[in-house]
């Protein structure tokens, strides 16, 4: 990747530490939504864009959120910072 072993460190508690252990196997549909969002991710980290990899990141932690929400039946958390 880097060839950095803290960027690939990092890597690695990003795709196995983050979501708990039966996150995956309790909702529906999120790890296709987690593999979609970490391919983004990593691409950006490849591409040498740490801005463009938080983004990705912080766009696929939100739409596994939403789809926890949807499935629970309950209401949607409210943004309450602009532009996140």
């Amino acid at each position: 990747m880097a060839k950095s072993r803290r960027v690939n460190a990092l890597a690695r508690v990003m795709a196995t530490s983050i979501v708990p252990g039966n996150f995956f196997a309790e909702v529906p549909g999120v790890m296709a939504m987690h593999k979609r969002g970490m391919r983004a991710v990593m691409r950006a980290m490849k591409a040498g864009d740490g801005e463009a990899a938080e983004r990705e990141f912080a766009k696929m932690l939100r739409h596994e959120a939403e789809n926890v929400v949807e499935t629970a039946g309950l209401a949607p958390v409210t943004r309450t910072r602009p532009g996140r």
